[in-house]
């Protein structure tokens, strides 16, 4: 599996996906496993960081907790879609309930990093 995640995109360069949680934990478990397999992975602790990111830098997908404090998930979502709605947004919360209408996806924690894995495979790796 992770030979055909690891593909580049057809310029050369690694897809970018952005990571965002207020869990230290989360942010290095999914920095690790896809760094592993080739992905430039950049994080952000809040919505307002992640926000300011997304104006700023390209990014292939993005990761992102619902609840957090200050801007939460939600809101971070339909910025995103609206700077660049083909960017897929994945929503990783324990509250899936109060996901919105603008994630791609949206997925219960816990989770398990292979199950990320193939949902970026599904999404951006073809």
């Amino acid at each position: 599996m992770e030979s055909q995640l690891a593909r580049k995109k057809a310029d050369g360069s690694n897809y970018r996906i952005l990571v965002v949680d207020d869990s230290e934990d989360i942010l290095q478990l999914l920095k690790a496993g896809l760094g592993r397999c080739g992905f430039d992975v950049v994080t952000a602790s809040d919505g307002q960081d992640a926000m300011a990111r997304s104006d700023s830098e390209i990014f292939d997908l993005v990761l992102t907790d619902i609840c957090m404090p200050g801007i939460n998930g939600n809101a971070l979502a339909r910025h995103i879609k609206y700077i660049k709605e083909e960017v897929p947004v994945i929503a990783l919360t324990g509250s899936v309930d109060l996901a919105g209408d603008h994630f791609d996806i949206v997925i219960k924690k816990p989770f398990r990093i292979n199950f990320i894995l193939n949902l970026i495979n599904d999404f951006i790796v073809r």
